[in-house]
């Protein structure tokens, strides 16, 4: 389920299971590549806490030691059977104790792997035009930051985040500039100068505000192979 914020650009997405992640998109202007210079770029971060579950520490990396009181941590849930109250387990731990072998533990959850693989897909599957963020050819461009927060991790964490950048992509709307024709340098036009007059001076062109015209949405499908 995705959920539109208040504000522009600003989203979060909730899987089948607990899983809960935010994103936002936040604009910076650049200059282009000498390859590219009627493109703009995108740039994503992807942060974790406590918060976001048992396992990850302060700096948002996922504990992977096995003295930790959390590296098999299961949380439950009581629930109520033919009178008795009952802890169910509905988590994962990261060993499988049926099996011996460093092959058998899975892999921690790496951030800047999925920062890399959100980038990757995003830009490969032609989800947004790189021109529509070209601001003056070979001078300026849109960078567009998609900050990625994890609120609870349960699974399916790659799914959720590339899901949550691409709506806060689609809710995102460029605003009205104003671009020096000499320089390049570009001034973000306020709304109260909307309502005034439009500079005459021939050194300025006003660039008007609009959305991201989006290709198909790149659908994510995670496949897992569970014991017979």
């Amino acid at each position: 389920m995705v959920t539109f914020g208040n504000d522009n650009a600003s989203n979060s997405n909730t899987t089948g299971s607990s899983t809960r992640v935010i994103a936002a998109c936040t604009l910076l202007v650049g200059h282009p590549g000498p390859s590219t210079p009627t493109h703009g770029d995108i740039d994503v971060s992807v942060s974790a806490s406590p918060l976001s579950g048992p396992r990850f520490d302060i700096g948002g990396r996922e504990s992977v030691d096995t003295s930790s009181p959390f590296y098999n941590y299961q949380s439950g849930k009581n629930t109520n059977v033919g009178g008795k109250s009952t802890l169910v387990n509905d988590s994962v731990p990261l060993t499988d104790g049926t099996a011996s072998g460093s092959d058998t533990q899975l892999q921690p959850t790496d951030t800047k792997e999925i920062e890399s693989w959100i980038r990757r897909t995003i830009r490969s599957s032609r989800f947004i035009d790189p021109t529509q963020l070209g601001i003056e050819p070979g001078k300026s461009a849109w960078r567009v930051r998609i900050s990625i927060q994890i609120i609870n991790h349960d699974g399916n964490l790659w799914d959720a985040s590339l899901l949550c950048a691409c709506a806060a992509l689609g809710d995102l709307r460029l605003p009205v500039v104003e671009v020096d024709r000499r320089s390049g340098g570009v001034r973000i036009v306020s709304n109260e100068d909307l309502d005034g007059a439009i500079n005459n001076n021939t050194k300025f062109e006003r660039r008007k505000g609009q959305s991201l015209t989006l290709g198909p949405l790149p659908v994510p499908l995670t496949v897992a192979v569970l014991p017979s």
